[in-house]
């Protein structure tokens, strides 16, 4: 035992920061790999689990922008890997592709906003924690 949270439950000198960072840093490379193969579904059910990651430290409000943006993708991003299905065509219509890529830019910002993207830490100690 290293310590107590505020409700009382133990604290462990380890944590989850690096496997965290790690599967964050994956997502993050996999939404670049299909943003570029113009995969909409790919791309999208991407940001749906850093949705996942992110979600501890989103504000309520973020919370709301994130469902918004998903609630408004969800359908299309269906309609279109029903047409790349059908017609083997990878074409997003540009209207779609901007969509998913505010989503991806929303949840960047919001990593910004949680500390993910930090330039530099004083102590290497701190940048774990």
């Amino acid at each position: 035992m290293v310590g107590f949270d505020d409700d009382g439950r133990d604290k462990s000198e380890f944590n989850m920061a690096v496997a965290f960072l790690n599967r964050l840093n994956y997502l993050l490379y996999s939404c670049n790999e299909a943003s570029m193969n113009l995969d909409a579904y790919a791309w999208f059910t991407t940001l749906l689990r850093i949705r996942m990651e992110l979600i501890d430290d989103m504000q309520p409000e973020e919370k709301k922008e994130a469902n918004k943006h998903i609630d408004s993708l969800a359908q299309k991003v269906m309609n279109q890997s029903k047409v790349m299905n059908k017609t083997g065509r990878n074409d997003i219509p540009w209207d779609l592709y901007r969509e998913i890529d505010n989503f991806e830019i929303f949840l960047r910002e919001v990593c910004k906003k949680a500390g993910y993207k930090s330039r530099f830490q004083d102590e290497a100690g701190k940048a774990l924690r």
